[in-house]
């Protein structure tokens, strides 16, 4: 009986992890982006991966001004706030 038991634990457990994502997001911060835009990534690709995953952006003023320091274009800082 104890080895049924187990075998139907060992069974929900495969698939319980099953169901978990492959890969778990990286939550975007402005320092990602800035770095996605300086290692010569699309506009198209980084909005994209803005649109796509969790983020926590900085979006007071002061960071605002230093993404488009960064060279972040105006696309893309708009789709952060």
């Amino acid at each position: 009986m104890r080895s049924l038991a187990r075998l139907v634990a060992a069974a929900l457990l495969v698939i319980a992890v099953m169901r978990l994502p492959a890969t778990a997001q990286e939550t975007l911060t402005n320092e990602s982006i800035i770095s996605m835009v300086k290692g010569g990534l699309s506009e198209a690709v980084v909005l994209a991966r803005v649109r796509s995953g969790p983020a926590n952006f900085d979006t007071s003023t002061n960071a605002l001004l230093n993404l488009k320091k960064a060279g972040v274009s105006d696309k893309i800082i708009e789709a952060m706030v």
